[in-house]
């Protein structure tokens, strides 16, 4: 499941920063894998399409409360 892939990215990474650096990219090319759109994500977790936008492109980053 999607969610869980991405929870468990977060859980691998012992540093903020090197999450921070690798989340965005992931995030995209599992949200791409799973055939969803950042609108279709987004409902799924209930956060906005443009938070999405801004994990994926590293503007900022989710906390893990977000995808749990």
């Amino acid at each position: 499941m999607l969610i869980d892939k991405i929870a468990e990215i977060f859980y691998n990474h012992t540093e903020r920063r090197t999450m921070k650096m690798k989340i965005g990219n992931k995030l995209n090319q599992l949200r791409k894998l799973s055939g969803m759109t950042q609108e279709q994500l987004a409902e799924k977790i209930d956060v906005s399409r443009q938070t999405i936008s801004k994990w994926e492109s590293d503007s900022t980053s989710p906390d893990l409360e977000s995808i749990v």
